[in-house]
């Protein structure tokens, strides 16, 4: 087990006399000390704010690296970071941020710029040591399924699950990792604690050079076209961490031919991210998995195949509307998840949200089960979302959206029909609305059901 102290020496103390850069793109390059600096202005703004230790400062501009660059703030100076989704219609951002009632929101990202260009009144010591008990992040689940939840993590959760991510992923200081994914969803948050905890670097933009980088297979796939178009046999991207959607098995041939290390990993907001990865190897020029649970984590499978979990990782609580934090555990402290999954030998199976599944005809249905398929049998389609729609007969039938849909519907059909029971095949097939594509890194299960009443 790793042990798990009150405090820990700040990564800004431990690596600011080294060179490696902490922020590096094809514009920007700033070592772990320049960056600081940048933190040690922001802490300023916040005290010239009346912001004390354990207030809330909130952000709903893009860039990537003034989100970063905020969060880091945050955790050099006590106070609690929460990012929102910028695409966010105005009413919903309002509705969040009464939620988490910031002390100071961040919306112009010409404000941080500003900011960062002016000259500190009186300097500021840096902190040699943090807290790990304190709160640091609040995150909104992504609301697939209902309201968006206001999750509060400590530093301790997100440091352990650094941790155990480095028993499986090692991470060096050499090492570059793209920061692809968006800081308002837990997964853009863990690349930079993983990095910046280990001493590494965080790359900005697609074209810089980068060691490690999370993708889903449509990015590898592109990745790997790209250098066989050009003929290269070097290979700058070592490690992928890949999620988001099954990956083909002749897709993971040829990354695993070419010499990546390529891993897949289940995670959740509630626990800081990662949970469960897999490592993808060859064996006899077939894929083999070997599957392993974070350094940390207790994981059990409930009777009704309901996944639980406990550990240093696991979330404070949820933001309620009175502010105060809530958490429910069972009687042994396990919190349930409602995933579904089953293991198989040592390897983790996710079957499907337990909130997702619906009776049709008196059959149970898992709308993940049929969402694989369809993403086997349309491999033109990156997106794939199946949810009831209510039926006379049946109660209620799958319907299937997707990112783009087949000019031969029939036909996907009847391939469908060769992998699943007639029950599960799709009474209709929709197209996904523009504005839910464009909004997260997940689609709203319950938008598409609201569209389909």
């Amino acid at each position: 087990m790793v042990a798990y102290k009150k405090t820990f020496p700040s990564p800004f103390f431990v690596h600011s006399k080294k060179k490696t850069l902490l922020f590096s793109s094809k514009s920007l390059s700033l070592s772990y000390d320049e960056t600081l600096q940048f933190c040690l202005k922001i802490q300023a703004f916040f005290h010239e704010q009346g912001m004390k230790e354990g207030d809330v400062a909130a952000s709903s501009v893009t860039s990537p690296f003034y989100n970063a660059l905020l969060f880091l703030s945050c955790l050099e100076s006590g106070m609690i970071f929460n990012p929102l989704n910028p695409k966010s219609p105005e009413a919903l951002k309002r509705r969040l941020l009464s939620l988490t009632k910031p002390k100071f929101v961040f919306e112009e990202e010409r404000f941080i710029e500003t900011l960062l260009q002016t000259n500190l009144k009186k300097n500021l010591e840096a902190k040699k040591e943090w807290s790990l008990e304190k709160s640091c992040l609040i995150i909104f689940s992504s609301g697939t399924s209902s309201f968006p939840k206001a999750t509060v993590l400590s530093l301790n959760n997100l440091y352990a699950s650094a941790l155990g991510s480095k028993k499986i992923i090692a991470l060096r200081e050499e090492d570059r990792w793209g920061l692809s994914l968006p800081l308002f969803h837990i997964s853009g948050i863990s690349i930079v604690t993983r990095t910046f905890f280990s001493g590494a670097s965080i790359v900005l933009d697609e074209e810089s050079p980068k060691s490690i980088v999370s993708w889903v297979p449509t990015q590898l796939k592109r990745y790997l076209e790209t250098l066989e178009d050009s003929n290269k046999t070097s290979l700058p991207i070592k490690t992928a961490l890949l999620g988001g959607a099954p990956c083909p098995k002749d897709l993971l041939k040829k990354a695993l031919k070419r010499g990546m290390t390529v891993y897949y990993s289940y995670g959740m907001t509630e626990m800081g991210s990662q949970i469960y990865t897999e490592r993808l190897y060859l064996e006899k020029d077939d894929v083999k998995i070997e599957g392993k649970v974070l350094e940390g984590i207790e994981l059990k499978i409930s009777e009704d195949k309901e996944i639980l979990l406990k550990g240093p990782m696991l979330f404070l609580g949820y933001l309620n509307e009175e502010g105060r934090i809530e958490k429910k555990l069972d009687s042994e402290g396990f919190f349930a998840t409602k995933d579904l999954g089953a293991f198989e030998g040592n390897t983790l199976k996710i079957i499907g949200r337990k909130d997702n599944q619906f009776i049709s005809g008196g059959e149970n249905i898992q709308p993940e089960s049929i969402e694989k398929e369809l993403l086997k049998e349309a491999p033109f389609c990156k997106i794939a979302v199946v949810v009831e729609k209510k039926d006379e007969e049946y109660g209620f039938v799958p319907v299937a959206f997707l990112d783009c849909l087949p000019k031969n519907l029939e036909g996907l059909k009847q391939s469908l029909k060769k992998r699943l029971p007639s029950f599960m095949i799709p009474k209709d097939f929709f197209l996904i609305p523009e504005d839910l594509l464009g909004n997260t890194l997940k689609i709203s299960r319950q938008a598409l059901r609201d569209l389909v009443r």
